[in-house]
């Protein structure tokens, strides 16, 4: 550090030693000897794996990033909107930035959809009742993690949505756009005299399609169902 001149070594990203050294600006030659006296002689005897030079000091943080990649991103969370998804995860150490993976396949076929210096990303302009797989790594100058555990998320529409209905061979069939697939479908079973309650049960497995079945039942008098939106 010329300005306060303070001198600190590192090994291999861990503080080894610290001094004090000369104070005041420094100015290069044009042509900058590496392992050598600038003046000829006097050479390194070894190899040289990588140099740089920067023209500010380096925080610890920036110094482990030289000799090692950041570890893979944890907690990552989605949460789903109308055609957008909302990304959130935990810091890597000694990460400056992150890259944000979309894919429709599970564990594999990501592309790169963001570089982010931040935890959070909201993924817009997607297709509602798509299902999407999505990763973060984390990023240094010396390279990538590897990807985060995946998290899946489906967009949905928010709009008031009617649902259509079939008799076919005994099977009450109901449907809904695709576009709202996400949505869960909801039924209770009352006296017409009753009407409405608060007693609704959900339809297992309803939030992964838009189409379900049901088996009509001549013992109920009234059987009565809704969609719910997710979000």
């Amino acid at each position: 550090n010329n300005t306060s001149g303070a001198v600190v070594v590192y090994v291999d990203g861990i503080l080894r030693g610290s001094g004090s050294g000369a104070t005041g600006s420094r100015t290069f030659p044009a042509n900058l000897r590496i392992g050598g006296i600038q003046a000829g002689g006097g050479f390194l005897n070894g190899t040289l794996d990588d140099v740089r030079l920067y023209d500010r000091v380096l925080t610890v943080g920036e110094i482990a990033g030289l000799i090692a990649p950041p570890a893979a991103p944890t907690n990552l969370v989605a949460t789903i909107g109308d055609a957008s998804v909302a990304l959130s995860w935990s810091a890597s150490a000694n990460a400056p930035s992150y890259y944000v993976k979309r894919s429709l396949t599970s564990g594999s076929g990501y592309t790169t959809v963001a570089t982010n210096a931040s935890l959070s990303f909201t993924n817009t302009g997607l297709a509602n009742g798509t299902l999407y797989y999505f990763v973060v790594s984390a990023t240094n100058s010396f390279g990538e993690s590897t990807n985060s555990t995946p998290v899946s998320a489906r967009p949905t529409s928010s709009a008031p949505v009617a649902m259509n209905t079939a008799n076919a061979a005994g099977q009450l069939q109901i449907s809904w756009p695709a576009d709202h697939t996400g949505w869960q479908l909801q039924s209770q079973s009352n006296t017409l005299a009753t009407g409405l309650g608060t007693n609704w049960v959900n339809l297992p497995a309803s939030m992964q399609t838009n189409q379900m079945s049901v088996p009509l039942n001549a013992t109920n008098s009234a059987v009565f169902f809704r969609l719910v939106r997710p979000y």
